[in-house]
């Protein structure tokens, strides 16, 4: 499932901050890539974890993929955003079977 991202109001700076928060037992590789110019951004985002990338704001494409040995087509997806100077947007990567609390291997007694 993709949710859009959510923004949340920051000081006012130079550029955008865009933090990618895993919410999956699975690697995935996300890509910025502005729609007029040359800048693309690349970051891999373990399990469980996050990562942030700082742009200039304008438009961009933002590329996500599920990072496995048999991963498919069908396991990447890109998305149109819009990202504003100083303002910080959390995009939340977030499957049908995830656990976002990471409960799915504890015992449920």
């Amino acid at each position: 499932m993709v949710r859009p991202p959510t923004v949340t109001a920051q000081p006012a700076a130079r550029g955008a901050r865009l933090v990618i928060e895993n919410l999956t037992d699975y690697e995935w590789r996300i890509a910025v890539a502005a729609t007029a110019g040359t800048e693309t951004q690349a970051s891999r985002v373990w399990a469980r974890s996050s990562a942030e990338i700082n742009l200039a704001g304008g438009d961009y494409v933002i590329e996500q993929t599920v990072v496995a040995e048999n991963a498919g087509t069908e396991l990447t997806r890109r998305l149109p955003a819009q990202l504003a100077p100083g303002q910080t947007y959390r995009w939340r990567l977030v499957t049908l079977l995830s656990d976002p609390a990471g409960e799915a291997g504890r015992d449920r007694r």
